[in-house]
């Protein structure tokens, strides 16, 4: 017998083989979240306790600097102060909180200490990056609220966007034997079903965002069509090879 003949079906079989695994691969990487080819983005959630206003955010605090990572993390150590002072009163200043049309000062009262800071900054440098490191901050309304209706946040511009939250805690003592009963938020006007009013945008930004969502949409499902059409061309040709190789076969 012949096995020279058989070769043609081995490399029918391998190539099918090969594409298979190719849109296996490219399938997993197409489907895969969208958040996952989104940068980071710093958040900010927004908390009312008892007539206390609290920010807790996770922010890029490079973005606010002028220097680069290298430059503050081999600063002499007054230097390092006088930076750390300066960053801690431009988020106070430009992160603006305002209750009920009036705006509330706010004190920065958890942020990264100098040391702290500059281990970030060796670190961002090390790895030849200048932004990227999200660090934790409090910042807490110097004033406290009396039954406030609308509370808004603008964070500093340099940060880009910031995913925002509200929180509004609420605590009942229930005796044996009671129910505890809690008022629930409504939705009014553009406040999502979280609580958060949101600006209406319809900027560069914005639209860039949306149409580069319906791209990316459209790009992976085409994709995925055009792979499972070439697979399945593949097998029906390797289906046929085979026939064609087992008649052959047979007739010797």
């Amino acid at each position: 017998m012949n096995l020279s003949r058989f070769a043609p079906l081995a490399r029918s079989r391998s190539a099918a083989h090969s594409v298979a695994r190719l849109l296996a691969a490219l399938t997993v990487t197409l489907t895969e979240p969208a958040t996952a080819h989104v940068p980071d983005e710093g958040t900010a959630r927004l908390t009312l306790r008892d007539e206390h206003v609290e920010i807790l955010a996770e922010w890029d605090l490079f973005a606010l600097l002028s220097r680069s990572p290298t430059e503050i993390a081999t600063a002499a150590e007054e230097d390092l102060a006088s930076l750390h002072l300066a960053l801690v009163k431009t988020v106070e200043r430009d992160t603006t909180l305002t209750v009920d049309g009036t705006r509330l000062p706010l004190k920065a009262t958890g942020f990264p200490t100098p040391p702290e800071l500059r281990a970030l900054a060796a670190n961002l440098s090390a790895s030849k990056h200048e932004h990227g490191v999200r660090a934790r901050i409090r910042l807490e309304a110097r004033d406290a609220v009396h039954e406030p209706r609308t509370l808004e946040l603008a964070c500093p511009t340099a940060l880009g966007p910031i995913h925002a939250s509200f929180v509004q805690p609420a605590q009942r003592y229930v005796r044996a034997g009671e129910t505890a009963s809690f008022v629930v938020l409504s939705s009014l006007g553009n406040v999502g079903t979280d609580g958060v009013r949101a600006s209406r945008t319809s900027g560069p930004e914005s639209r860039a965002m949306t149409t580069a969502t319906a791209v990316e949409s459209h790009w992976k499902s085409s994709a995925i069509a055009f792979l499972a059409g070439a697979v399945i061309a593949a097998l029906g040709l390797l289906t046929l090879r085979r026939t064609i190789s087992n008649q052959n076969v047979h007739h010797s």
